[in-house]
């Protein structure tokens, strides 16, 4: 996956938009954010490159008290297409 053209690694504006609003939890630790935190697509953002290609989700999550993560105030994180598919699951 790592070898992915970068359009491929990113969403659309149309996809990074239709996930807003939706609740995730992390498979995997990053950031300090832990295993099995969970949070929701609060928006998309657009990244460097073509307006309707290149695009990101900001996700916010809902940290554990006392988090590495609290600690330094961090509330949010970018993913693209690829690390939102191989770190993050769903939830109804």
């Amino acid at each position: 996956m790592a070898d992915e053209p970068a359009e491929e690694r990113q969403f659309t504006k149309a996809e990074a938009e239709s996930r807003v609003g939706r609740r995730v939890k992390t498979m995997v630790p990053f950031s300090g954010i832990p295993v099995g935190t969970t949070g929701f697509i609060a928006s998309a953002h657009r990244m460097n490159g073509r307006v309707d290609a290149d695009y990101a989700v900001v996700i916010d999550w809902k940290l554990p008290e006392g988090s590495y993560g609290m600690q330094w105030g961090l509330a949010h994180e970018w993913f693209d297409r690829w690390e939102y598919e191989a770190c993050l699951e769903e939830l109804p």
